[in-house]
């Protein structure tokens, strides 16, 4: 009987317990799912992948990135966060088959929705102004950030593969 109580009680607490974990919002939900279409997009390519992206009055960006021939082999959604309800910022490691291969880079992607259209900006620079409420741009400014060695430990072990480091980078736009 005491067994049966037991039992009982650390069901009702259990339920208490995961009743106020708080369930992912729709808007939420749909920018992930925008987020995940493009990176798979990317494993096709740039050229396939540049209609997800927004590049605001940086628009003749989109013909140099239709241009790059790399390709997306993985990408591992590390964290994100919701900025304001129209932006979410995600944090991401990519590895792509052209620069430091078996590498992951950090950097970070935003879903925003514009109107009525969701897209991706991968830079705080391509943000429309009535979407940067919230937006702490200092944190932003770079587009690679370091790892600790706890972080760049755990991704090894997780897929192991080293995430490349900010001094690392010594080619084109990141020299």
């Amino acid at each position: 009987m005491k067994k049966s109580i037991c039992l009982v009680l650390s069901v009702i607490l259990l339920l208490a317990l995961f009743s106020g974990c708080e369930k992912p919002q729709p808007e939420f939900i749909e920018a992930e799912s925008y987020l995940r279409a493009y990176y798979d997009a990317l494993k096709h390519g740039f050229a396939n992948a540049h209609g997800y992206l927004y590049f605001g009055e940086y628009e003749f960006v989109r013909e140099d990135i239709i241009q790059f021939p790399d390709k997306l082999v993985d990408y591992i959604i590390e964290d994100s966060q919701r900025i304001n309800d129209n932006l979410y910022e995600f944090t991401v490691l990519t590895e792509f088959d052209t620069i430091h291969v078996g590498m992951y880079s950090r950097g970070f992607s935003f879903v925003g929705r514009i109107g009525d259209q969701v897209y991706v900006m991968m830079s705080i620079d391509y943000i429309p102004e009535e979407l940067r409420e919230n937006l702490d741009y200092e944190k932003y400014e770079t587009f690679y950030t370091r790892t600790t060695p706890e972080e760049g430990r755990r991704a090894k072990e997780a897929k192991g593969k080293q995430i490349i480091q900010p001094g690392d980078i010594e080619y084109g736009l990141f020299a």
